[in-house]
């Protein structure tokens, strides 16, 4: 996996590098069927504003890559808790080590094709709901706060995800890095994108949309292929909620306080990064309230890969097979609108497919009705897209001496995509950025 450095982002901004998923995927196919999810390397950097925690009780301007490894291991099994201190995590009382959680990652957390209806719940084909510890898909929490605590401050700032560079040094609040500024160093925005392209030889006849959205029959009988991005699979859901701790009795009924030291990055010649000390509350079990909205992304990927010598235009095959305009008769050559690439299952690749493997039509009954105020038809795909007001699509908000805001992640691999069928297993890359926007600020 490529080693990504780490760097230093300005003010109110928080970046998610790294995180690697390697994917086997055989779309609604239940034979092998698993994709091992491994080199979850997070690089979490914040500044003034907010803070970020992997436990809600510990705070910090940056998270490194084995907190947010913890962080998805206490995800898949609560059993796996945080440690008094949040430098480790411990089960029935004993400290789980590095090794431990890195076997759990590679071994226990697959990813299998579900769906979702809310960006919450998860469900697999057969509609059984699914759960973080089948392993079926990725969860891990992370918990927002303003850096001040006084109420008297009245500071209030609006979180989101954004797909702009951001200026790593010397940036003022918000401020988007200028195209012809190459002196400053910056952060890329989010993404998710695929390190190489998959190679498909069909096992089984299939149709599908091509780049210049025109209908394309391939077949077995022909040794015909396909090259698909796997990430154009995938899908995460961000979902906030007010978290509310309570504080059991410690011994001395006393906050621990720990400082964490100066830590330099020997790889960046920005400089040290310095995180403040963190005064943490007594252990505490986790209450959720409040569940205030939850947006789901899709990020596709489009471009142009060089295979065996030949440059070859990847596109994106659609995101859902649904009964939209499933009447409709289409052949080879036929162009399509954008809404029918998305979502007729007629030309859907996952979908014919995976019928033709069959060889009948089960999966017909199951198909998602079409109606476009579904959520799922209503992804989010681009990161800094606006809502209908002009304004980000905000994740939560926090405020100076206000509650505590949860953010639930959600990583799957949507079965229902025409990009997700038999034969996928490049590594995807995930690049989450979040950027933040003074509401108001009072005396």
């Amino acid at each position: 996996m490529k080693h990504l450095r780490k760097l230093i982002v300005g003010i109110s901004t928080v970046a998610l590098t790294g995180l690697s998923l390697f994917s086997t995927t055989y779309a609604w196919f239940q034979i092998n069927s698993t994709a091992v999810v491994s080199g979850f390397d997070f690089d979490v950097t914040g500044g003034l504003g907010f803070q970020v925690s992997v436990d809600g009780t510990h705070y910090y301007h940056n998270l490194s890559s084995s907190q947010m490894r913890m962080a998805m291991v206490h995800g898949y099994n609560k059993n796996y808790k945080f440690s008094k201190d949040g430098n480790s995590l411990e089960y029935a009382g004993q400290q789980v080590t590095d090794a431990t959680i890195n076997k759990i990652i590679a071994n226990d957390i697959l990813l299998y094709p579900v769906t979702s209806e809310d960006g919450r719940v998860l469900k697999n084909l057969s509609g059984s709901t699914v759960s973080p510890i089948d392993g079926r898909y990725v969860q891990l929490n992370l918990y927002f706060k303003a850096v001040s605590d006084k109420d008297t401050e009245k500071q209030k700032y609006a979180i989101y995800l954004t797909g702009d560079k951001v200026i790593s040094s010397g940036m003022n609040e918000g401020q988007i890095a200028s195209e012809n500024n190459t002196t400053d160093k910056t952060v890329a925005g989010t993404y998710i994108r695929s390190n190489e392209v998959d190679h498909v030889e069909l096992l089984d006849d299939m149709r599908l949309v091509t780049k210049d959205n025109v209908v394309k029959s391939l077949s077995q009988d022909n040794f015909d292929y396909v090259n698909v991005y796997s990430s154009n699979a995938m899908r995460f859901s961000m979902t906030s909620s007010t978290y509310v701790q309570e504080a059991s009795v410690d011994e001395d009924d006393e906050p621990l306080t720990t400082t964490d030291t100066t830590q330099t990055d020997v790889t960046d010649p920005v400089g040290p990064i310095v995180t403040e000390p963190v005064v943490t509350e007594p252990e505490n079990e986790e209450v959720v309230t409040e569940i205030e909205k939850t947006l789901i992304y899709e990020l596709n990927q489009e471009g142009t890969e060089n295979i065996a010598g030949e440059d070859v235009e990847v596109t994106n095959l659609g995101s859902f097979a649904t009964t939209y305009e499933n009447s409709k008769v289409f052949a080879d050559g036929d162009e399509v609108t954008e809404l029918e690439k998305a979502y007729c299952a007629n030309i859907n690749a996952m979908y014919t497919y995976y019928n033709n493997i069959k060889k009948n039509a089960k999966l017909t009954e199951k198909l998602i009705d079409y109606n476009e105020d579904d959520v799922r038809l209503n992804t989010l795909k681009y990161a800094d897209i606006t809502n209908g007001n002009g304004n980000k699509h905000v994740i939560t908000t926090v405020e100076s001496g206000g509650a505590v805001k949860q953010v639930t992640c959600r990583f799957w691999l949507e079965g229902w995509d025409a990009d997700c069928f038999d034969g996928l297993s490049s590594s995807i890359n995930v690049h989450l950025l979040f950027n933040s926007t003074k509401v108001y600020s009072g005396e």
